[in-house]
């Protein structure tokens, strides 16, 4: 079964060349304007740096894996590549949610793609270096590893996902 591709064109003009892990990683750090992509896990918006991120994809079937851990939803082949595929509402503590068709993110993880089930993709946006906030020690705990940066855009927070040190527990 192969996975739909879904029209964005708008993250396509925004993936910057590069090998996607530690230039995304180094601009944000550095200050530069970067492109994340927006995504819904329950009400909460969540982003990823476009240049960790592959495609977005549409399918109806995950392959299970059994006595995979919970949040491990499965596998879906990609043009031709087995992808392993993480549950973000499952990982992330929040409640399951039954899907008739799954909206996920590919995303690379330690040089490895790796499929993220979310709610929705929204939209990619452009950001400074400056938007970005630190949460210091307002979030405590195993979560807060989790969080790369914030930002606050339309009175909205946004919270940047680490996934390295989210895929590595």
């Amino acid at each position: 079964m192969e996975a739909a591709m879904v029209p964005y064109t708008s993250f396509i003009a925004a993936r910057r060349l590069g090998t996607g892990v530690e230039v995304a990683d180094r601009a944000m750090d550095d200050g530069d304007e970067i492109s994340i992509i927006l995504f819904e896990i329950g009400k909460t918006q969540f982003a990823l740096p476009t240049l960790r991120v592959v495609e977005v994809v549409r399918v109806s079937e995950i392959v299970k894996i059994p006595r995979s851990p919970s949040f491990i939803e499965g596998v879906i082949e990609v043009r031709d590549e087995v992808l392993p595929v993480i549950d973000m509402r499952k990982k992330l503590g929040a409640f399951a949610k039954k899907y008739d068709e799954w909206t996920i993110i590919i995303a690379e993880v330690q040089h490895l793609k790796t499929g993220f089930i979310v709610d929705s993709a929204k939209k990619v946006i452009t950001l400074t270096g400056d938007e970005l906030q630190n949460l210091g020690s307002a979030v405590t705990g195993a979560e807060s590893r989790y969080i790369y940066r914030t930002i606050n855009r339309d009175k909205t927070p946004i919270v940047i996902l680490n996934l390295d040190t989210l895929m590595n527990e």
